[in-house]
């Protein structure tokens, strides 16, 4: 426990985290009633041992600290024992009866706690050598039990109280069980036997991942370099506003549906019509504006647009999800689009979230969430044949900066999904420098590698038509309507 903690954040009552999104008002049908005849789970005999047996031989604290934390004691007075217990030891101070009790009437807590009798009481009777291992495993059982116990009762107020989406209290219920369970290190076997093909498998991923199976994104420069987007895993491609990261999700997902892979976009922005209009353009010979404005269609551009429509309708395996989707929803969906299947999968989120500050709004909050549980989402994609594109929106610059490449230092506090993913694409579109606007010059750099490949950065072109970002070497796509699509 790092020094200048507030103790009190110790010694409430034992919970499990709260629920992620708490903008809506919390009515009090939501406070979990868990008053029980027999009471809450505990074992007061084992935390009278553990902390006894501190208190008689120091070295015991080693066994107990790895596993157990203070708001795993059932007792407030356990809980402030422990605590105290905790700050003396790392000072490199000895623990004993008059050492804790100095310490606790320096923080007044004395008589909080049972006096210095319930101190001397605590290594009376103890078993003459104590197995720590055994009692910890008791008590952080009786832990894990209180924390279940408040998540399903919480999650039964709040579906009382309907406010929120089932989707939302699954994903949230979700959330804090993972954390429940990761929290319990005793339920795995210590037994060498019992990990060392899970051990060997893990070594022998990594190796296997300089060729891991990868899913291309159709830019032929990343996909030469890097071979795609690595299955079990989320790919970053970030950019600066109206620069285009949005259309090259769109060049990813009109080339996967050609070569029959399953595609799946969430839309935190755009509806799912305009979604499917920005497609067209990949698979018939018209320029983007009139297949998202279709009130100026000519009538040949009409014909082909519907044409374009029909063919994507009959021959392409793709689901677009849109709305305010959090990260427990986007979780839901890879779940359910996966589940007893093994199809290979890319999911394209558009977009994940800013990399820097994601602002106080409710789309800022729910971009949020990804950033903050960018190692769940990692989760839910590893092991199996699926695969991410994680669209990324760096911040606007001024416009004198406007043509400076964007850095991944430009990606600023939100670092934590980098430390997740396996790669970062960024993106950028050359001004005019007399009338500012975009030009077609563009730039695609590789920022961050991992799993094979080495970052590096290449100048080409943007095609305004289809909106996508063109690099060598080229890739032949499929002709689908006899040079159309040249």
């Amino acid at each position: 426990m790092k020094q200048g903690v507030n103790p009190d954040d110790y010694f409430m009552a034992s919970k499990a985290p709260e629920p992620p999104r708490e903008e809506r008002p919390r009515s009090k049908s939501r406070e979990p009633d868990l008053t029980l005849e027999g009471g809450l789970p505990s074992n007061i005999d084992a935390e009278k041992t553990i902390l006894g047996a501190i208190l008689l031989d120091n070295a015991a604290w080693n066994e107990v600290r790895e596993h157990l934390r203070p708001d795993d004691f059932s007792l407030d007075s356990h809980k402030r024992i422990s605590f105290r217990m905790s700050q003396l030891l790392k000072r490199d101070s000895a623990v004993d009866i008059v050492t804790l009790a100095n310490e606790l009437a320096r923080n007044k807590e004395v008589e909080s706690i049972g006096g210095v009798a319930y101190l001397a009481s605590l290594t009376e009777n103890l078993p003459r050598r104590p197995v720590i291992e055994e009692y910890v495993r008791i008590v952080k059982d009786k832990s894990l039990l209180r924390k279940l116990m408040v998540v399903c009762s919480n999650a039964i107020a709040r579906a009382a109280d309907q406010s929120e989406t089932a989707l939302e209290v699954l994903g949230s219920v979700e959330k804090q069980l993972e954390t429940i369970a990761e929290s319990s290190p005793l339920s795995k076997d210590a037994a060498i036997e019992a990990f060392f093909i899970q051990s060997l498998d893990k070594a022998n991923d990594r190796y296997k991942s300089k060729v891991a199976p990868r899913i291309p994104t159709g830019n032929a420069w990343i996909d030469a370099k890097i071979g795609g987007i690595l299955h079990g895993y989320y790919t970053i491609v970030a950019a600066r506003p109206k620069v285009g990261k949005s259309s090259f999700g769109d060049t990813t997902i009109a080339y996967n549906c050609q070569r029959g892979t399953k595609v799946v976009k969430i839309s935190l922005e755009v509806d799912r019509d305009t979604s499917l209009y920005n497609l067209v353009p990949h698979v018939v010979a018209l320029p983007n504006i009139v297949c998202v404005r279709q009130e100026l269609q000519t009538s040949e551009q009409n014909r082909l647009f519907n044409e374009g429509m029909s063919h994507i309708l009959e021959h392409w395996n793709l689901k677009i999800y849109e709305g305010d989707i959090d990260c427990d929803e986007t979780c839901w969906i890879i779940d359910r689009e996966t589940k007893g299947s093994d199809e290979e999968v890319l999911f394209v989120l558009d977009h994940f979230g800013l990399m820097v500050e994601a602002g106080k709004s409710s789309a800022g909050k729910i971009r949020e969430s990804y950033v903050t549980d960018s190692g769940r989402l990692r989760r839910k994609l590893y092991g199996k044949r699926t695969a991410m594109l994680a669209l990324f929106q760096l911040n606007e610059v001024p416009r004198e900066y406007a043509d400076k490449l964007p850095r991944a230092a430009d990606i600023g506090e939100s670092k934590k999904p980098l430390q997740d993913c396996a790669a970062c694409i960024l993106l950028h579109r050359y001004q005019d420098k007399e009338t500012l606007k975009m030009t077609k010059k563009a730039n695609v750099n590789l920022a961050l590698v991992r799993n094979g490949g080495a970052p590096g950065n290449v100048d080409g072109e943007f095609d305004t038509r289809k909106l996508e970002f063109l690099t060598q070497p080229e890739i032949e796509y499929p002709d689908y309507y006899g040079g159309q699509n040249d």
